[in-house]
């Protein structure tokens, strides 16, 4: 995937060529195959080349249309080409060798600004009409490309990658507080701020444009207006699911070198392996997935709901299919700190899951090593292929003038999931209430201030200073993670439509690996098709996850496709942790002398973490190392910037 970068003078200065330099060298890791750029008067442009599809072998942008006077940068891989070229009315010959970055061309020539929904996949790009002054600049519905941007007296920058913005002399290196208060309380936020203060993400399902200085922002796409889906037979919901789910993965095998996969013990790798698999051997070829392994045996910390060796799961999906080759990743040779360490360097702000870095890391290292150009994931499957199915609360319905209502619907959902009487009822109506009464009591009552403070490193006087908890209420975030009544709201906190970080780091990494990490499950047709599937579907013949679960017979075996339990990551984190000591206490260290660190992190308590895992992993110290103890530090090692 291309990476792309532009500096305009909104107040009409020209461009220095030193300015356009200064982006294009902090972006240079980005371009494996190559760069170039454009500039004119006021306006520069770049592009950094990673090539990752035949298509794309050679360095055509940024593309310059004299006629139109355009000017196109873009990095791009479309899962809709074909459907694209016969939409754009192209021979067959003029579109087999065309770039998705130059389909993105012609279909801004024939639908302007409204090309955006015609193009699906991931892609971000920007153009500049140099007749009418204006910048144009859009990325995907809900894929894993990223942009970064910023603007100060007199000009406007954005960027695939923060460090071309960073690299800047005019742009103010400061530490947005905000945002790392929400990365410490697990608060996922607008998905516009960064840890920078000044600089923004572009989200997801938005176009941008600049004319005489005025910046304006809009959603183009809302995944809240997926329409219904409604079959006359039960069997024609799992057959319409596999056909979208197959057509997604099926669209991102496209690829100039053998493809890869990440591959857990669970439903949405697996399931993502097992279709790939399936359409590679069509054609003799195998498939290389990535599974992290601990260094350890982890039964004795894990309860009978978790499990911590993915191993034997991956294994069992691999034998299945018979066309996969398996990479344990044990990550050895990478500390926890040192995984960290990378991703900061990567992503230039710290992450939520500052406990998976370390195998993170080493997995995209290793795919590299070997030359890969594609990655595929299942990140996105939670809430669109194996949602659980919601407990459907009737409540709302047990009113005098709904009881017809609430009749039929508890009759048909009764029916429909093989229910009793009685386990209507539980499902129905206690289920949902006694959710609510367990995330409470989760957490209890926290005496020193808000729930946050019980699992995270956050310092209490400065979250006070922030009014953090007040802030959370205001934007409708609820810090004891409820799930609420209503199964469609939940799913839509999980997916974060126009709002979703997690494409944008998989962009950075992509870009930081010479590579392109595809996502089945963020496709957005699936995507849509999944959350218009009545609720009652994805839990059926007692089977949470039933869609999938359903529809993968025969493809996954049943170790995999009927397992309850779920898998954790980096279970043996604490492990990891007591195997390099030195290095934690000197971070730590560092941290206590700072100036700021000891106001943001609860330092002694990050330390009491440290030290609960010293006699050995229990299930708690597990949880605290990652979500208190590493997040904290990844908080900390950022700080340290400044």
């Amino acid at each position: 995937m291309n990476g792309i970068l532009g500096y305009l003078r909104i107040d009409g200065a020209p461009v220095a060529a030193a300015q356009l330099a200064v982006m294009q060298k902090a972006m240079a890791y980005w371009g494996v195959d190559g760069s170039a750029e454009w500039s004119d008067g006021s306006v520069g442009l770049g592009c950094q080349f990673c090539f990752c599809t035949p298509e794309e072998t050679e360095q055509c942008l940024p593309y310059y249309d004299q006629e139109r006077g355009w000017v196109l940068i873009a990095g791009a891989f479309l899962d809709n080409r074909q459907e694209l070229i016969d939409e754009l009315g192209l021979s067959a010959e003029e579109g087999r060798g065309l770039p998705d970055t130059l389909l993105i061309h012609r279909s801004y020539a024939r639908w302007g600004d409204d090309c955006v929904h015609h193009l699906l996949g991931d892609w971000h790009f920007a153009l500049w009409d140099l007749k009418k002054r204006r910048l144009f600049l859009a990325r995907d519905h809900h894929g894993n490309t990223g942009v970064s941007y910023t603007q100060g007296p007199g000009f406007f920058a954005f960027a695939s990658s923060r460090k071309a913005l960073l690299a800047l002399p005019e742009v103010p290196q400061e530490p947005n507080l905000l945002r790392l208060a929400q990365v410490l309380t697990s608060w996922p936020g607008d998905g516009v701020l960064t840890a920078y203060a000044g600089i923004y993400r572009f989200p997801p399902a938005h176009y941008l444009s600049v004319v005489d200085g005025e910046v304006k922002i809009k959603q183009y796409w809302f995944a809240e207006n997926a329409r219904e889906v409604h079959f006359p037979r039960e069997e024609d919901y799992l057959e319409a699911f596999l056909e979208h789910y197959d057509r997604a993965v099926r669209a991102r095998l496209r690829s100039n070198t053998a493809i890869s996969a990440t591959l857990s013990g669970g439903l949405d790798s697996g399931s993502v392996c097992a279709l790939a698999a399936r359409e590679l051997a069509k054609s003799g070829q195998r498939l290389s997935a990535f599974t992290s392994v601990p260094l350890e045996n982890t039964s004795p910390y894990t309860t009978k709901h978790l499990f911590g060796d993915e191993s034997e799961f991956a294994q069992a999906t691999a034998n299945q299919a018979g066309n996969i080759d398996l990479t344990w990743i044990k990550a050895a040779g990478v500390s926890p700190l040192a995984g960290i360490a990378r991703m900061l360097q990567v992503h230039d702000e710290p992450g939520h899951a500052a406990g998976n870095q370390f195998w993170l890391v080493t997995l995209l290292q290793r795919a590299r090593e070997r030359s890969f150009r594609v990655l595929l994931t299942g990140q996105g499957g939670n809430a669109t292929v194996s949602w659980t199915g919601g407990a459907v609360n009737l409540w709302p319905y047990l009113w005098p003038w709904k009881l017809k209502l609430f009749k039929q619907s508890f009759l048909d959902m009764q029916k429909r999931q093989g229910l009793s009487f009685r386990g209507g009822i539980k499902r129905f109506l206690t289920g949902p209430l006694i959710s609510t009464l367990r995330s409470r009591r989760r957490f209890g009552i926290c005496s020193n201030g808000p729930v946050f403070l019980q699992y995270s490193a956050i310092h209490p006087r400065w979250a006070h200073s922030l009014h953090l908890d007040r802030l959370m209420q205001a934007q409708g975030h609820d810090p004891y993670f409820r799930t609420g009544y209503d199964p469609l709201a939940t799913r839509y906190k999980i997916i974060q439509p126009g709002q979703s970080v997690g494409g944008g780091l998989w962009g950075e990494s992509s870009g930081a690996y010479g590579m392109e990490v595809r996502d089945p499950t963020m496709d957005k047709r699936l995507l849509e098709f999944c959350l218009g599937v009545p609720d009652v579907y994805h839990y059926a013949e007692g089977l949470d996850r039933a869609l999938l679960r359903r529809a993968l017979r025969g493809l996954l075996p049943d170790k995999v496709r009927l397992n309850r339990r779920l898998g954790l990551q980096a279970a043996d984190i604490c492990r990891r942790l007591r195997d390099n000591p030195t290095e934690i206490e000197e971070a730590l260290h560092r941290l206590e002398r700072h100036s700021l660190a000891p106001e943001v992190l609860d330092l002694p308590k990050m330390r009491r973490v440290l030290q609960s895992i010293q006699p050995g992993t229990t299930q708690e110290n597990t949880g605290e190392a990652g979500t208190i103890l590493l997040r904290g530090l990844g908080v900390g090692m950022f700080l340290l910037r400044f």
